[in-house]
């Protein structure tokens, strides 16, 4: 197992263009390879909040066009964060 510099990395790249999924995705495996780092789980619980903001965001403006479905899909996303 190595000390999850690697995956922090990538997540600093995916956080810094917003790429919420990704980022949340990186900083998990960076967590889960040096759980004690603070800094890693400060931007793995900042990632999450901003992805379920993103997808809350996309479900509103989903369900403004009545498309109802799309949005239902992007909260579910939202909630699952």
């Amino acid at each position: 197992m190595g000390d999850g510099k690697k995956y922090f990395k990538e997540g600093m790249k995916a956080e810094s263009s917003e790429d919420w999924d990704k980022a949340v995705e990186q900083f998990a495996l960076a967590v889960t390879e040096n759980p004690k780092n603070t800094e890693y789980r400060l931007h793995y619980v900042r990632s999450l909040f901003n992805a379920s903001q993103m997808y809350m965001r996309k479900g509103a403006a989903f369900a403004n066009e009545k498309d109802y479905k799309g949005g239902y899909d992007a909260f579910r996303k939202a909630y699952a964060f």
